[in-house]
C-alpha cells in the first residue's frame, strides 16, 4: 500500500478546531482511535476498529512523542483516509459491466442511467466488442468526463468475451450487468445492494419492464411493491427450471437485473462463442447461494426487438 504525499496537507481552519476542542478532553490516542474507527464505519470496515487502546498509543508515540501534535492529528486523519482507499480500491463496491456493440444511437441513454444513480460508489465498465460505429468513441468521451468509467477496446469476440473481460478487471465487491440497448431506473442499484448488505444476500434480483420503442415511454406497472421475497439454492433452483416465465420471475433465465457478490464469479466465467450463455452461467452461479432474494419492482428497462427474437442483436459472435 502506497499513501501518495498529495493526499497529506497542510492543517485546514477546521481541523485546527476540532483538535484544540478534542484535545482539552480526550487524550490524542483516543482521538485517533476516534478517527479510524469513523472512516472504517464509513466505508463498512468495523472490523479495523477494534484495534485495542494500546496499540493506538504505540502508533502515536513512535510518530510524534509529545502527543499533541497538531500537524500529527492531520496527517493521521489523511493517512488513514488514504490507508482505507487503497482498501476499498477508491470506495468502489459496485462494478456495472456493459458490452457494448453497434448502439451509437442509444448508448448514452444507457450510460447515463447508470452513472445517474442515487448509489454513486460505482465503476461503470465498457467494452467496446469492435463495434464498427460510433460506439466506442462514445464510451472514451464518458471516461474523459466520469471516473468512474473505465472503457475496454478489442476486436469483436462477442458477448461472453466482452463479459469476461470487464469480469476480469472489475475493482467491485459486488457485480452487475447491463446490456447496453437496455438501461435502469436510478434507484436500482441502491435498491438492491441495501437488500443484500442488511440480509446477507449472496444475490438480489428484480423485476423487468419490456419496451421495444425508445421514442415512447415505458409502460406504468401498477404491481410494484416493496416485497421481498428469500430463496434458499434448493428453491432458486425449483424458480428457474419450474418457474412460470413472466417478466416479475424471480429467476429467469438472464443475467442482468441483478446484483452479484463478486465471488460468485472467482472460477466461473462464461462460455464464449455459445448463445444463450445465461444456461450455461446461471446454474453454477445458484449453486454458490446459500442465500438469495428478490424485489418485487420492475427496475431494469429490457429492450425487445421487434423481429420477436429472444436474443439481442448485440454482438456478431453472439
Amino acid at each position: 500500500m502506497i499513501c501518495h504525499c498529495s493526499a497529506i496537507h497542510r492543517p485546514s481552519r477546521h481541523d485546527v478546531y476540532l483538535f484544540i476542542h478534542l484535545h482539552i478532553f480526550i487524550p490524542p490516542y483516543i482521538i485517533c482511535k476516534i478517527i479510524v474507527t469513523g472512516i472504517c464505519f464509513f466505508v463498512n470496515k468495523t472490523h479495523l476498529s477494534k484495534i485495542p487502546n494500546s496499540g493506538f498509543i504505540l502508533f502515536t508515540e513512535i510518530c510524534n512523542a509529545d502527543l499533541i501534535s497538531l500537524y500529527f492529528f492531520t496527517l493521521t486523519k489523511s493517512i488513514c483516509i488514504e490507508i482505507i482507499k487503497g482498501m476499498k480500491g477508491g470506495y468502489i463496491l459496485i462494478s456495472v459491466i456493459v458490452p457494448v456493440f453497434k448502439v451509437e444511437n442509444i448508448l448514452n441513454i444507457c450510460i447515463n442511467s447508470i452513472l445517474n444513480q442515487t448509489f454513486n460508489d460505482i465503476e461503470l465498465i465498457l467494452i467496446d466488442d469492435g463495434s464498427p460505429d460510433k460506439s466506442g468513441d462514445i464510451c472514451d468521451q464518458w471516461a474523459e468526463k466520469d471516473d468512474r468509467v473505465v472503457v475496454i477496446h478489442s476486436d469483436n469476440q462477442g458477448q461472453c468475451a466482452a463479459r469476461n473481460k470487464g469480469l476480469d478487471i472489475a475493482k467491485g465487491e459486488k457485480i452487475m450487468f447491463v446490456d447496453s440497448d437496455d438501461f435502469i431506473n436510478r434507484d436500482l442499484v441502491n435498491k438492491l445492494n441495501s437488500i443484500m448488505d442488511h440480509n446477507d444476500c449472496d444475490l438480489v434480483r428484480c423485476g423487468y419492464k419490456r419496451f421495444s420503442d425508445y421514442g415512447k415511454d415505458v409502460p406504468s406497472d401498477n404491481l410494484d411493491t416493496d416485497d421481498v421475497i428469500f430463496f434458499n439454492c434448493e428453491e432458486v433452483f425449483q424458480n428457474f427450471v419450474c418457474g412460470q416465465y413472466s417478466n416479475r420471475k424471480p429467476f429467469p433465465p438472464i443475467v442482468c437485473a441483478t446484483l452479484y457478490k463478486k465471488d460468485l464469479f472467482d472460477d466461473i466465467r462464461f462460455p464464449e462463442g455459445k448463445i444463450y450463455e445465461e444456461g450455461f452461467v446461471l446454474p453454477n452461479i445458484f449453486l454458490k447461494c446459500q442465500k438469495s432474494a428478490f424485489l418485487n419492482q420492475c427496475l431494469y428497462y429490457y429492450y425487445e426487438n421487434t423481429d420477436g427474437t429472444m436474443s439481442k442483436d448485440l454482438t456478431q459472435q453472439g
